[in-house]
């Protein structure tokens, strides 16, 4: 028979005899005359009443609930629970006229079982008597609970398991497998098995029946994303039908991705109860023999295992054991001389292509075969049309041609939409006319591709933090560091001006203010933290630092995409490997580095002097190289002829020519966006998010990496003497709704509190300064250059800003 058929009946029979001398009890399906059984059951025995009270244990309001009915039922009372706090309130409830006691034996029944239990988190209770007028009870008395005096009942059962009790984690994720309580006692229900390993949370799910992976990942997944645990990094979730060794089903969720070169083993569980093993059969070598090919292997090697079968079954080539045979193992000399030939090939082959791509670099003209023709646009041609023409894959070097081109693009940019925004669908109208609105004018324009093109840094994984990055050295290099640094999301990006902050001061008498917009788009705490105190700490440093953004900058509770994609980043490991920046940047802000470094012992001076002879047989071969000086083109040229075979075969990962938010950003690192945010027009094309499904807002809390980050930024900026101030700029009431709203308020008693005690510290909430002045903005979280302007304006303006420290 099949086993789900039987299993819920059979369990629901075994367990309705309430066979307390036994624990658990084995079924066993074998077909007679078969030397090996079918399938095997295991149904838990466990007594309801048992189960009542383990439950119970855990501070489980029903469970106690019921209990309590059970022994006030001689006295024809019945009970209502519910809990506020640590407090549990029993309303009694006479089911005859005549049952109305007097308080005495009620309270006896419900302490002994209360103190019997030891309910975890509950410290008191308060029993009502039954109420004779249907409003008022008779009597009320409080019951102190061993939770009271005992330290390790004291903690509720819900701050337990999000500190790592696995006991606690277990029980919560049993009731939260089994609603049905009623199911749950006639069956032994779904049962929870925990293991931790390799910090990875392994979860066993085992019943009568086979538990589905729909029913139970979900859920499961689902808490453990609301409850992180400091340190699990992942869960794992499985599924079996009891008495089973293996599960026949797996699930896994990593709260932070993390590569695995091969797939990770899936941990022992027991199918039982110790004493039980010698009745559950292990699994035969047919069973445990893997179905499929090995799941480590990789793509290659799997489709020469599939060829060698095919060969190995035309019965015209037999298996080898070895890779050679016994009469020819190479031997210690033949390996070595295998390994001079193959060595010799390849420096050989090395040569041969240096002098290739030696001589492809330096016959290519600026106009090569690979590169497009590009025709020049034409006046008359329609806005749309002349944006078709643009060529935004591959940007000329930034020279003054360049950045007067993109100045004139922006001014026809416009020019287009103030002559007729409706013509393009991507732009918001609004009944307020452009005119009544202010931005600064006269912005300079850069092609970030061609910064990003002569970068000294590499990839961040984040396309514009390495822009950011970029433009911030060329800047450096041209105008020197920043008096003042704008750091932040993309908020501070749009939301902050530099050219109308610069203007706005001069008209207060600080003229020549040399201002950076560093925001960058996803950016938390931990970015903001990471750009100030590691990427910019080599450079000359600000004299004040804003930080413009909201509370979700400060959410721990939420996975920080942007830093965590940061974090395995080809940049990230070079800067912990402090080989990142140039040498000109670490000599002229370490002049310790230009001395000869010193070792502490032999192994230490070996690698040194082994590094030092790497630069120098490397440097000799740069030399003596006919690509190395002209690396660049040939990095281009690869590039070039990449992109055309792609085209050739119709890829569609080549870049489209697209109008992105990287070509708009000025010389200052602002955003200046022109769109307006028009709730009536504005939700035809995007969603309307509720705070309580924003992944931003998810389990917001401000304990965590944030708060830690945000502590490391502030620490380094009072040592530096540097004013850090806190801006949380606009946002609208189409945004800020209930969810939300309870969020920026705990996130602004932190700041405030905050700012009254750290010194040099600056928190400025004009969070809610228009909520609905939707002309300012650009969508409902995000302002416009016209609200940009106007901010900026404000912050010149504040007295509490410390601007005489630039001076």
């Amino acid at each position: 028979p099949d086993p789900t058929l039987i299993a819920g009946p059979t369990a629901k029979r075994l367990r309705a005899l309430e066979l307390t001398q036994f624990q658990d009890a084995v079924l066993s399906i074998q077909v007679a005359g078969e030397a090996e059984p079918d399938w095997q059951l295991r149904v838990d025995l466990t007594p309801a009443q048992e189960i009542l009270r383990e439950w119970a244990r855990w501070g489980d309001r029903r469970c106690i609930t019921r209990l309590v009915n059970q022994g006030l039922k001689p006295l024809d009372l019945r009970v209502k629970t519910e809990q506020k706090g640590s407090t549990l309130h029993l309303v009694c409830h006479a089911l005859t006229p005549e049952a109305t006691p007097d308080s005495a034996p009620v309270l006896e029944a419900v302490t002994e079982l209360l103190d019997q239990i030891g309910p975890q988190g509950i410290h008191r209770a308060m029993v009502y008597g039954p109420s004779t007028d249907g409003v008022n009870a008779n009597w009320l008395e409080c019951i102190d609970l061993p939770a009271s005096e005992h330290r390790a009942l004291a903690t509720a059962t819900r701050t337990l398991a999000r500190n790592g009790d696995l006991h606690a984690i277990a029980y919560q994720l049993t009731r939260l497998v089994n609603p049905d309580l009623n199911q749950q006692l006639t069956t032994g229900g779904i049962r929870i098995q925990l293991l931790v390993k390799d910090k990875r949370l392994h979860v066993m799910t085992d019943a009568p029946w086979s538990p589905t992976r729909q029913e139970i990942a979900p859920p499961i997944i689902q808490y453990f994303r609301k409850h992180k645990l400091s340190d699990i990094e992942g869960v794992r979730i499985y599924g079996r039908r009891s008495g089973q060794k293996r599960p026949n089903w797996s699930h896994g969720y990593d709260f932070n991705a993390r590569p695995r070169l091969v797939p990770e083993a899936t941990p022992a569980f027991a199918a039982s109860d110790t004493y039980l093993s010698d009745l559950i059969e292990q699994p035969t070598a047919a069973e445990a023999a893997p179905e499929t090919a090995e799941p480590g292997l990789t793509l290659g090697q799997q489709l020469l295992d599939i060829g060698r079968q095919i060969l190995l079954q035309t019965h015209m080539f037999t298996a080898a054991e070895d890779k050679f045979p016994s009469f020819i193992q190479p031997t210690a000399r033949v390996s070595r001389r295998l390994a001079l030939v193959w060595g010799a090939a390849g420096v050989l082959l090395a040569l041969q292509m240096d002098w290739l791509f030696g001589q492809l670099v330096q016959t290519q003209t600026p106009r090569n075969a690979f590169q497009i023709e590009q025709a020049e646009p034409d006046p008359a041609d329609s806005f749309a049309e002349q944006l078709a023409q643009l060529e935004w894959g591959q940007a000329p070097d930034p020279d003054a041609a360049a950045l007067e081109e993109a100045a004139e693009f922006e001014d026809r940019l416009d020019t287009a939409l103030r002559r007729n925004p409706l013509e393009h669908n991507s732009f918001a109208t609004s009944a307020v006319d452009d005119a009544d609105l202010i931005s600064s004018e006269g912005q300079s324009f850069v092609s970030l591709a061609a910064v990003l093109a002569a970068s000294p840094y590499p990839t961040f994984i984040s396309r514009q933090l390495d822009e950011k990055l970029a433009l911030y050295h060329q800047r450096i290099q041209e105008e020197g560091p920043p008096d003042v640094l704008i750091i932040g999301s993309s908020r501070a990006l749009r939301g902050i001006d530099p050219t109308a902050l610069r203007q706005a001061l001069a008209t207060t008498g600080r003229e020549d203010i040399s201002i950076f917009n560093f925001g960058v788009n996803g950016s938390t705490a931990q970015v903001a933290d990471l750009i100030v105190r590691q990427l910019l700490q080599p450079y000359p440093q600000p004299k004040l630092i804003i930080w413009a953004d909201g509370a979700r900058a400060f959410n721990s509770g939420r996975e920080d995409i942007t830093f965590n994609a940061i974090a395995v980043s080809e940049g990230y490991r070079r800067l912990n490997e402090n080989t990142l920046f140039p040498p000109e940047l670490t000599t002229a802000t370490d002049p310790q580095n230009t001395a000869e470094p010193e070792w502490n012992n032999l192994n230490d001076q070996i690698n040194g002097y082994y590094s030092q002879l790497d630069k120098q047989i490397s440097g000799s071969l740069a030399l003596a190289s006919r690509t190395y000086d002209n690396r660049e083109r040939a990095k281009t040229l690869v590039r070039q002829v990449y992109d055309v075979t792609l085209g050739q075969l119709g890829d569609t990962a080549t870049p489209t020519a697209a109008v992105s938010e990287g070509d708009l950003i000025d010389f200052d690192g602002f955003l200046p966006l022109a769109v307006r945010f028009n709730p009536a027009t504005y939700y035809q094309d995007h969603a309307r998010v509720a705070g309580a499904y924003d992944s931003d807002y998810d389990d917001f809390q401000l304990e965590g990496n944030q708060l830690s980050a945000f502590g490391n930024l502030l620490r380094y900026t009072q040592s530096q003497e540097i004013p850090l101030v806190f801006v949380n700029t606009p946002l609208t009431d189409e945004y800020l709704d209930v969810d939300r709203k309870q969020a920026e308020i705990v996130f602004q008693r932190y700041l405030i509190q905050a700012a009254s005690q750290e010194e040099g510290f600056f928190f400025r909430d004009l969070g809610q300064l228009w909520p609905n002045r939707y002309d300012y903005f650009s969508d409902p979280s995000h302002l416009n250059r016209y609200g940009a302007y106007q901010v900026s304006h404000r912050l010149a303006q504040d007295p509490l800003i410390p601007w005489t420290q630039i001076n």
